[in-house]
């Protein structure tokens, strides 16, 4: 894949201010999708203001990590969580800055720079969530757990506002043939599509069959898969600044690459090559 190069963030302020989400999916755990997502978010926000969110499987929550810092802040993640008169409605907001008509009822709680709602609060209200942080970050990255969209109508309402869906395979038959029906299932039930990629993580010297499975704007990597990276744990400073992860590093800078590259691409410039 050739890349030009970062475009400059006034030049993004200029595109569609929906072609800004990307999540990351795969239809089930253990091919390397949070690793991935974690540190693409983690290089995007060294450049853009970022929005990283973690919807998590095991404690039904969803993660916001923002970025980057207000200008008085030394790490890239901050947030300000506050609590209004009116009891019982919490609100976000960020640098002194309310984000517009987002309202979000308990529980939710912060842990150091992480806000967590509950998974069941964020469903009721993923529209409202998803329009009033779209308004504010020219990038977001969402991982969502490992889950089959055809069975999960949460996945099904966010990827109403998913412009850039990363399909995160493994070069196995049985992992592509779950890749194929979320492909044909996302074209078949959104008009018009997002752009689809395809990022693989595989060992050296395996094949891949998964080209097809993605549109016009999309890109195609594969990532080796390291054992020294996942060893570090889910912690993208550290998988990211491994010294021994560059084979890793440069995928992931790829990856976020094309993201940048793929807001160029116009929704309709895909719905009109998938009809």
């Amino acid at each position: 894949m050739t890349v030009s190069g970062p475009i400059d963030y006034i030049y993004l302020r200029a595109l569609p201010a929906s072609m800004n989400v990307t999540l990351f999916y795969s239809g089930k755990g253990g091919v390397g999708k949070s690793t991935l997502a974690a540190n693409t978010a983690y290089v995007l926000s060294t450049r853009y203001q970022t929005l990283a969110m973690d919807f998590s499987g095991a404690d039904r929550t969803l993660s916001a990590l923002l970025s980057p810092g207000c200008p008085n802040e030394d790490g890239i993640y901050d947030v300000l969580f506050a609590f209004p008169e009116v009891k019982g409605k919490m609100k976000l907001t960020v640098c002194g800055g309310e984000l517009p008509g987002l309202q979000v009822a308990p529980p939710g709680n912060m842990e150091g720079p992480v806000l967590k709602l509950d998974f069941y609060v964020v469903a009721q209200r993923i529209d409202l969530l998803m329009n009033a942080l779209t308004r504010r970050y020219p990038f977001i990255v969402a991982d969502y757990p490992g889950r089959q969209i055809q069975f999960d109508p949460v996945l099904q309402a966010l990827m109403r506002h998913v412009d850039h869906l990363v399909l995160v395979t493994q070069p196995t038959q049985s992992s592509l043939n779950e890749l194929k029906y979320a492909y044909d299932f996302v074209l078949r039930h959104y008009k018009p599509p997002p752009v689809i990629s395809i990022a693989t993580n595989m060992w050296t010297g395996e094949r891949t069959y998964e080209e097809g499975l993605r549109t016009p704007g999309g890109f195609h990597i594969r990532v080796r898969a390291d054992p020294t990276v996942y060893a570090l744990g889910r912690v993208p400073k550290l998988q990211y600044k491994c010294a021994e992860c560059k084979e890793f590093r440069r995928a992931v800078e790829q990856i976020a690459d094309g993201i940048v590259q793929a807001r160029l691409t116009r929704r309709h410039q895909v719905a009109t090559f998938f009809p």
